[in-house]
């Protein structure tokens, strides 16, 4: 900027400035996410919750920030209550991490996310499925490993590293479909069971 031959060129300069340090900080902000959510056994030492809710919640968060992208979501949840144990904080932000990552990744021909939230064998099933560009079979290893991206592109390439992470230490799991068009997460956790005093 100090060296900007005039006040246009030093306009264009700041607002790369600006830019650059907003990527910065959503960097910062992933790396601590990725950190914060190692170690840690939330499958005892969690809240009880409502999964089903908490989706809900992240719906409406994705909603306000993607205004303008054109993108339906779509939801099918069960009729009932899907009561888990985690941390709520944590969980909310690893399944936005995977809507987000369907607009950051899926491509122009993206027009619909679609999430479902089922019950099954003392398990909620979680899937977050997409009509962009998918993912790769041979790249679904790449995809989830911290820093990478299957494709390239926008990002940090800890969204999918988060959300794993995060399921892991709630008892639960990610795993990548194979599906013939867009990408397909499907994320497990635990059902809390137990009866309430």
């Amino acid at each position: 900027m100090q060296n900007a031959p005039n006040a246009s060129a030093a306009k264009a300069r700041s607002a790369e400035l600006v830019d650059a340090a907003r990527e910065a900080s959503n960097l910062t902000n992933k790396l601590l996410s990725f950190e914060r959510a190692s170690g840690t056994d939330l499958l005892n030492s969690g809240t009880r919750l409502d999964l089903k809710a908490l989706i809900a919640q992240v719906r409406e968060t994705f909603s306000q920030q993607n205004t303008d992208r054109g993108v339906i979501v779509t939801m099918r949840l069960p009729d009932t209550p899907v009561m888990i144990r985690g941390d709520a904080v944590m969980l909310q932000e690893a399944v936005l991490n995977l809507m987000s990552n369907a607009v950051i990744h899926g491509g122009p021909e993206l027009s619909e996310i679609a999430v479902t939230l089922t019950k099954a064998r003392g398990t909620a099933i979680l899937t977050v499925q997409d009509d962009g560009m998918g993912i790769a079979p041979d790249k679904h290893v790449e995809a989830i490993s911290r820093f990478s991206q299957a494709g390239g592109g926008p990002g940090s390439g800890l969204g999918l590293p988060i959300a794993l992470r995060v399921m892991e230490n709630h008892g639960g799991g990610l795993e990548i479909l194979d599906n013939s068009q867009g990408a397909c997460i499907r994320i497990t956790l635990p059902l809390d069971e137990r009866p309430t005093h």
